[in-house]
């Protein structure tokens, strides 16, 4: 049984090599970018993804595979001691923000010991360079730094050489409060 011919512009199929070009640039461009890229409106590229699942499974898979480097870049300069990168894996992961009025220029030496760090990170929340919250937030990034760093040196991780993250979450509440205390008697 033949269907009518309803009007409007004929349906928009990918074919493979398009598809493959999806999954190629899905991580690099945006959805409105992509969808120019082939020539079509973001909406139309929508309904595509709905009627083709190879074009939403590709889609999905080149994000995902963008995605990784990314974060593999990023990882790598945080165990590079990249404080800047560490700051902005934190904001995105774990919900810093910067108040735009209140910019601070955040100055204290990244240590390969943890527990150095999160001294200085402490430290800072002592100048009023950063929040309890984030040096809180700075003492689990030192604690998984420790932690992947301790796992390349041996395959099997004993309990000596995992970085104990509850003792520090502790040290930085304890060292608040003392701050807290001071600032609520000045």
């Amino acid at each position: 049984m033949k269907t009518k011919n309803k009007g409007g512009y004929p349906r928009v199929v990918l074919n493979k090599k398009q598809i493959e070009e999806v999954r190629e640039w899905a991580g690099k461009m945006t959805t409105t970018q992509l969808a120019q890229y082939f020539g079509i409106g973001e909406t139309t590229f929508f309904e595509i993804k709905k009627r083709q699942p190879e074009v939403a499974e590709a889609y999905n898979e080149g994000r995902r595979k963008c995605g990784e480097i990314v974060i593999s870049k990023i990882w790598g300069h945080i165990e590079d001691n990249n404080l800047s990168a560490a700051v902005f894996w934190a904001k995105v992961h774990l919900g810093w923000s910067v108040d735009k009025k209140e910019k601070t220029k955040v100055s204290f030496e990244v240590k390969k010991d943890p527990i150095e760090l999160v001294d200085s990170a402490l430290e800072a929340v002592e100048r009023g360079e950063i929040t309890i919250q984030e040096a809180v937030q700075l003492a689990s990034i030192a604690t998984t730094r420790a932690n992947i760093l301790a796992g390349r040196e041996s395959t099997e991780l004993n309990n000596s050489q995992v970085i104990d993250s509850q003792a520090l979450d502790e040290k930085v509440k304890a060292y608040a409060k003392v701050i807290e205390h001071l600032k609520s008697n000045n």
